[in-house]
C-alpha cells in the first residue's frame, strides 16, 4: 500500500478549523502506514544489532551510532517498538481491502440489474463461479444491508 495517501492538509480540517475525522478508507491507510513504520523500525534495530533490552544506542552495541542521524533514528525506533513485537501480518491492509469491497458494492448494483436482464434468462449468473447459482441476489442484499 506504499502509494496510498491520506487526504491533503487542506481537506484535513473542518470549516471551523477542527481536525476532520478520517473515513474508513483513510483510517485503514493510516493504520497501514503505522504498521509499515513499526515493521521498518524493528527491522532497522535488528539489522543494526541493537540489543532490545538496552535503551542507549552506544550501550547496545548498535551500528547506527556511526551513521549521522543514526542515534536519533535508533532512539525513535526503540521507542516505537518497545517490548511489543512488530506487526507481521497487517490487519490494516485487510481493513483497507474490506473498505474497498464495501465501496464497490453500491456500484455493483448496476451489474446486478444487467445480470438479471441478460444472464439469468439463460440460467447463468455473472456473479457466481458455479453454474445455476444466483449470487447476484446476495450481492444486492449485501449492498442494501451494508451500504
Amino acid at each position: 500500500m506504499g502509494g496510498s495517501q491520506l487526504r491533503s492538509r487542506a481537506d484535513a480540517f473542518t470549516p471551523d478549523g477542527h481536525l476532520a475525522c478520517s473515513d474508513e478508507r483513510e483510517f485503514a491507510v493510516a493504520m497501514e502506514h503505522l504498521d509499515n513504520l513499526l515493521r521498518a523500525a524493528a527491522a532497522m534495530l535488528g539489522a543494526a544489532g541493537h540489543q532490545a533490552a538496552v535503551l542507549s544506542c552506544d550501550a547496545a552495541g548498535c551500528l547506527l551510532c556511526d551513521i549521522g542521524d543514526g542515534p536519533t533514528l535508533c532512539a525513535l525506533a526503540h521507542e516505537l517498538v518497545g517490548e511489543r513485537p512488530p506487526p507481521t501480518t497487517s490487519t490494516s491492509a485487510l481493513q483497507l481491502v474490506v473498505a474497498q469491497f464495501r465501496a464497490a458494492l453500491p456500484d455493483a448494483m448496476d451489474a446486478v440489474r444487467a445480470c438479471r436482464q441478460r444472464a439469468h434468462p439463460s440460467g447463468t449468473c455473472w456473479f457466481s463461479p458455479e453454474p445455476g447459482r444466483d449470487t447476484c441476489g446476495a450481492v444486492l442484499r449485501a449492498a442494501h444491508e451494508l451500504c
